[in-house]
């Protein structure tokens, strides 16, 4: 069983919804509304089942004697699991009763509405006929031990919806619409499946077995350093994976999945020990370790042409220009 619970300020909207045909939304998948009926109530009047004015009348006389009370509609549906039996109004109607008594609401106007097979909606009006409030504090959290109880005392399944997806709870709405119309997988989500398979494969194999995984997975990515080379996290991407400015779009790990947020990773790798978390070097860089004067030479020369000018000729020793020594002879 699950309760949602919501609270307003019109108790007349909330009853004509409940006895009005209801309606089918593609995205909720909401049923109309079958023989709208009371099944049960408290404090209120109740003459006739299948009408809702007398019940809200009742309601918001209460309600009008503390007036500085913005919400005074308490609202819950309780819903049975997927797959239980109907039960009949009268198996309904204790449950109401036993659940209005739970979340102490017995002594307030309160009224049990069925108009489907699977669920039942409780109204309650915080405010009772003596002005006192009911406090809502923790509403929710005694509803769920309340449920839990109403689910051993009638032996129903105990129930609590699952969320989205963990895998797609990580992407965003656009980015489902936007994979959706490309007929591919979401971005995020392909960067967190390969992500973490990564990580287990470089399990305790250091950084650089961790970026080898990730260039064999075809993800993009930037080490954040500090001076020193010690990493503090990485920027992921995939490619072609761009905004409508045609721009790179980049995430944080910990952005594709809170499970990659480097403080997590950094252990699983082996990097946490002293020494082990510095960022391997570069092929340029171990050229330039390798050949700092050629390296520095062909870097000078690049940023020449760049800036328009014509790089000096790079002579060798013994060119007809140089002396035994290689030095540049002296012009005449």
């Amino acid at each position: 069983m699950i309760a949602k619970i919501t609270k307003g300020n019109r108790f007349a909207g909330v009853g004509r919804y409940l006895y009005g045909p209801g309606r089918r939304d593609r995205k909720t998948g909401l049923e109309p509304h079958i023989n709208p009926r009371a099944i049960a109530g408290g404090h209120v009047l109740l003459d006739d089942a299948r009408t809702w004015r007398p019940w809200v009348a009742d309601m918001e006389w209460c309600a009008s004697q503390r007036p500085e009370i913005a919400r005074p509609v308490w609202h819950c549906s309780l819903r049975l699991a997927p797959g239980e039996p109907v039960l009949p109004d009268a198996q309904w109607a204790t449950i109401a009763r036993e659940h209005i008594e739970a979340m102490g609401l017995a002594e307030h106007p309160w009224v049990a509405v069925r108009h489907g097979d699977d669920h039942i909606h409780l109204v309650a009006s915080r405010v009772d006929g003596r002005g006192r409030v009911w406090s809502e504090a923790y509403d929710y959290r005694r509803a769920m031990a309340s449920m839990r109880r109403i689910e051993e005392r009638h032996g129903l399944l105990r129930w609590t919806p699952q969320r989205k997806p963990a895998e797609l709870a990580t992407t965003t709405a656009s980015e489902r619409e936007s994979a959706g119309r490309r007929q591919v997988e979401p971005e995020r989500l392909r960067l967190r499946r390969a992500m973490h398979a990564a990580v287990d494969r470089a399990h305790g194999q250091g950084i650089g077995a961790w970026e080898t995984q990730l260039r064999e997975r075809g993800i993009m990515f930037v080490a954040t350093t500090t001076a020193d080379r010690r990493v503090t996290g990485y920027r992921v991407s995939l490619k072609g994976w761009v905004d409508q400015g045609k721009q790179q779009i980049w995430l944080k790990a910990s952005q594709v999945d809170r499970r990659l947020s480097w403080t997590r990773v950094k252990p699983a790798l082996g990097a946490d020990q002293p020494g082990a978390d510095r960022a391997p070097l570069t092929p340029a860089e171990l050229a330039a370790q390798a050949f700092p004067g050629s390296v520095r030479a062909a870097a000078k020369a690049a940023r020449q042409r760049a800036a328009g000018e014509d790089p000096p000729p790079v002579r060798r020793r013994g060119d007809p220009d140089r002396d035994p020594r290689g030095r540049a002879a002296p012009s005449r």
